[in-house]
Formats: structure tokens, sequence, C-alpha cells
């Protein structure tokens, strides 16, 4: 069994494993996509690379003009929040000491609905997510009977993947069980003699027995000291880990990988667009026959003039012909329908019981894979509440139940109609509300959402020429209309 070297400094506490350095570049990517323009643009070079002998303002003009398409967020937020349109539902009974876990569950207000949709959201972007049971500290001082009067609730705490950096395992029974973890916890720390602030990246570790937290230490080389330790009856390291794309133990795949890198594409390709659209809309003043001292202090403007004692001198403007606007245009175009495409498939239900003839089955036998990883979350969400029992020496009832809303996915069937419908308004023969109202029927708009505000946009962005589509003010993605575009109320 693993034990800590607590009374040590040690400068290998705060050292990723290698499962979680193979990860790093994938999750730097996520995170800077999850963070927006702002971000993309701090990232640099990374996702947005200079050109040869491209001068640093030069680059940092055209890097300060780039904004981010962000579809990799907007399928995240999509993941995470359509399950929880509904409040999710506990059944069953629960221990009067942990029933204050389904408003505060991690200590911080969250209830069991806001808990799970963070979980969903984390390992939509990562494929994975872990949560640590914990206890509240009691003194130590106090006597047993006193401790047990007190009664302190368990509560969970989420750690995203990235902040995992190591582990140990050890088999028993022919099963891997953990026998250490490393978590990185980055708190704000501010000096005692001052409002000043400053970020600490601590590391708490755990045995299936002890926790011990340590800090850092500078004194030339990086190391850690211990400022906090203890022990815990749990008896297992206190670790849960909920997937939606496993690879492994610990381990997983971005669900959505393809979609950040098509993203990332994207980003770069705006980018060149914008910087060619900017050069296009300037055009080069050319001037022949005029001296080098004529030239000299030249200012151009609508106010300004050009002489020159050269009869056959010449000025004109040469312009940019524009073909290479319309190839990135295009570009831009098939990279969004191609990535609202990626962004879609995980909420499309697939038919399980097909025919060979190829009959219609019943829709309510159709799962997507969001609707999978929400039943996966409803049991990840009822091993949270049994260890927590466990902890405290008692058992949940097997009637407990966790139910999570799956009732928003798109059955194939239902594209199927959705393009029939988009073709007969095309060809005239419905009007654009009858569409939108049908597509509200269907799911792809939300039945909140007011299909005449999403109407009056579509037409207001067709008539801007913001919509990039082909007739009508729609552009089309995968079979489906996205009035609006981003900015606009159409949602999968």
């Amino acid at each position: 069994m693993a034990s800590l070297p607590v009374g040590a400094m040690l400068s290998s506490v705060g050292t990723c494993c290698r499962a979680v350095i193979d990860q790093q570049e994938k999750w730097e990517m996520i995170a800077d996509l999850m963070g927006g323009t702002l971000a993309m643009r701090q990232a640099g070079t990374r996702w947005l690379p200079k050109e040869p002998k491209e001068k640093d303002e030069v680059y940092a003009i055209r890097k300060s003009r780039s904004f981010l398409y962000n579809v990799f967020k907007d399928t995240v937020d999509r993941v995470k929040t359509k399950p929880f349109t509904r409040q999710v539902k506990l059944t069953g009974k629960l221990p009067e000491r942990l029933k204050p876990l389904e408003k505060n569950c991690d200590g911080l207000g969250s209830s069991v609905t806001d808990f799970a949709q963070q979980l969903l959201g984390y390992a939509a972007q990562h494929g994975l997510v872990h949560v640590v049971p914990e206890f509240p500290s009691t003194d130590a001082t106090k006597n047993a009977k006193t401790e047990a009067e007190q009664n302190p609730t368990p509560y969970w705490i989420v750690v995203p993947a990235t902040e995992l950096i190591g582990w140990e395992t050890e088999t028993i029974n022919g099963h891997v069980t953990l026998s250490l973890i490393r978590i990185r916890e980055r708190r704000v720390v501010r000096k005692t003699d001052s409002f000043e602030e400053t970020c600490v990246e601590f590391i708490r570790v755990y045995t299936k027995t002890e926790w011990a937290v340590y800090e850092p230490v500078k004194d030339g080389a990086e190391k850690y000291r211990v400022v906090g330790q203890g022990t815990h009856t749990l008896g297992e390291v206190p670790l849960k880990t909920y997937y939606v794309n496993r690879t492994g133990f610990l381990t997983a795949d971005a669900p959505f990988e393809e979609l950040a890198w098509m993203n990332i594409r994207h980003w770069q390709s705006s980018s060149d667009q914008n910087n060619i659209l900017r050069i296009a809309r300037v055009g080069i003043l050319f001037l022949k026959g005029f001296a080098e001292t004529e030239t000299r202090d030249i200012t151009v403007g609508p106010n300004m003039f050009i002489t020159s004692t050269n009869q056959e001198a010449d000025a004109k403007f040469v312009e940019h012909e524009g073909k290479a606007l319309g190839a990135g245009e295009n570009d831009l175009k098939s990279l969004k329908e191609d990535m609202q495409i990626l962004g879609l498939q995980p909420f499309i239900q697939r038919h399980s019981g097909a025919t060979a003839t190829g009959v219609a089955v019943d829709e309510t036998r159709a799962n997507s894979e969001v609707e999978a990883w929400c039943r996966a979350l409803e049991i990840f969400i009822r091993e949270l509440f049994a260890i927590s029992c466990k902890w405290i020496k008692l058992t949940l009832d097997a009637e407990f139940k966790i139910d999570i809303n799956t009732d928003f996915g798109i059955s194939v069937q239902a594209v199927e109609y959705m393009r029939l419908l988009l073709e007969a308004y095309r060809a005239g023969a419905c009007d654009r509300m009858t569409l939108l109202s049908e597509f509200r029927r269907r799911g792809v708009f939300h039945e909140t959402v007011k299909i005449e505000e999403v109407a009056e946009r579509a037409a207001e962005e067709s008539m801007l020429g913001l919509d990039g589509g082909e007739g009508g003010g729609s552009s089309k993605i995968g079979g489906i209309p996205n009035f609006g575009g981003r900015g606009g109320a159409a949602t999968a």
C-alpha cells in the first residue's frame, strides 16, 4: 500500500504522470477554445502561426483582427444544457443525514442538477471528469461523542481531468484499484501584510488511509513542503470517475476532438480571410515618372493632390482582383457546415431495431450518444451517494435512483422530415413561419423559443448578407437550416 513521504521536501510531487503529459496539447487546445477569442489571441502562435519573416507588429495587427467562431464551445454548452431544462429527480429513500446533498452537494451551494450539469460539461470537453468525495474537517481534540453529535455531511469536489496529475494502482483479486492520487489545487492567496493576491498551486495527495497537502517552496529549484496532513476512514482512495469516451483506466479521448481541430482550422482560415479582406479593401497607390524628391512626403487623402514636373508622370490605385476572397469565403462556409454537422451528431437518435427491408421503427427505441451519457451519469451520481453512505456507515436504499431528462434528441426520421420541409419552403410550398413552427415541434428549437423573433432576425441577417446561404436567407447545415447563424436562436 502506498504511503505518503510527508516529512520530506519533494520536487516530484507536482510532476505530471505520462498519461497526463500525453493529453496536455489536446487539453490546451480545448481550454483555449473554451476561453473564446481572447484566449485564442493570447495563445498566439500556438494556434495562429506567423508567416516567414512576418514582423512582430504586423503579426500583432493580424491577430487583433482575428475572431473566433466558437462552434466547439457552443456544442459543449448545448450538451450540458439540454438534459437539464428539467430538474434532476431523486426517487427512493435517502438517509436523513445525506438529504442536505440534494440542495448543496459540493459545499458551494450547487444542487444535484447544477452538479450533474458541471460533470457533463467537463466530460464533454475531456471525455471524463473526476469527483473526490470529501468530509468536513472536525476538531481532533473533541471526543468521539461530541464529533458524532456534529453529524458532518459528506460533500463532493469536482476535479477536471486536467487537475488529476498523477496516480498509482495495485491489483487486488484481479481488479485494478487506486492506491494513490495527486491533485493540483489552484488557490488565490492574499499576503498577510497587504491586499496583494497571488495564485498558488498546491498539490493534494490521497492514499487509502491518508491525505496530505503540499505547498510549493522556491529556493532556486521548485520544491514542495507539507502544510497539512491527516488520515481518513473511507478505506479506499476517495476518487470516482465519470466517463463518456473511455480509453483505459482513468483515461479517455475528448468526444469532440475532431470538432476542436476543425474549429482551429476555421480560426486560422478566418484570420487569413480577415487579413486579405483588409488588404483588398485598401488599394495600392502606383506612381510612374515621379522623382524621388516628389514622392518623399506624399500624403494620400480625399483633400490632397499630387504634382510632378514630368508630363509623363501618372498615378493610380492598383486594386486586388478579389478571386482569393471568394475562395476563402467558400472555405469558411464549408467549414461552418462541417462543424455544425459534427456538433449535431451526438444528438441524433440511432435506431437499434431497423430491419433489412428498411421498415420504419418506433422512435422510442432510438438513443443518441448524449442520452447514453446521461444514463451513465445517473449511475455515477448514484455511486457518489453510495460512497457517501459508506463513509458514514450507512447503506443506500436499493430503490434510490437518479432521473435525468433525455427528451431532447433529434431522430433520423425527424431529420428527414425537416429536409422535406426545407425543400417545400424553398419551392414556395410553405411559408417561413410554418417551417419554423414545424422545426420547433420536432425539437430543433426549444419550446420556449419565439419563432416570430427567429424569423425576424433571419430576415434581417439575410438582407445584410450575413447568412451565407442560398436563397430565402437561410444557410443549409447538414440538411437543416441555421437561421441567424451562431448568434441566432436556432439550436439542435
